[in-house]
């Protein structure tokens, strides 16, 4: 099984697409995550869940988990981090790895932290991972 998607029925008799669970590989740390599907609006949780996560900007899922798996512990740094794909996969691929994900548009940054909670049990997001919309140079005045 690649992954698959939570369908919720509305009291209208439609149905949003509520979460994607995202399989990985046995050998990862922590072998699957989930993202909010944001009522399939979310290509890169859906594309994940429908075609496997190798499947999204090939080949460099495959190049991160490369380098995490072979990697000493440290820190992955997302800049750009969108709903958290990478950061979540880093998550998963290794327990050794702490993650800052920088995302400066705060719509997809509050999306980012409630993928990073819906994980804060299988991954222990919550103390391995930080979240800012502030670049660093931010607080430097010229």
């Amino acid at each position: 099984m690649i992954g698959f998607m939570r369908f919720f029925r509305n009291s209208d008799g439609s149905s949003h697409v509520a979460s994607v669970d995202i399989r990985g590989e046995s050998d990862w740390d922590a072998p699957r995550f989930r993202m909010l599907a944001c009522d399939a609006r979310d290509q890169v949780a859906c594309t994940a869940a429908a075609l496997g996560w190798r499947q999204f900007e090939q080949p460099m899922p495959s190049v991160v988990c490369a380098l995490l798996r072979t990697a000493e512990p440290g820190i992955f740094v997302d800049v750009g981090a969108n709903t958290g794909f990478y950061s979540l996969l880093a998550l998963a691929v290794s327990s050794r790895t702490r993650v800052v994900a920088y995302e400066p548009l705060s719509s997809v940054r509050t999306i980012l932290w409630k993928n990073l909670a819906l994980n804060a049990v299988g991954l222990k997001a919550g103390s391995r991972a930080k979240i800012s919309g502030r670049a660093p140079m931010d607080a430097v005045s010229t």
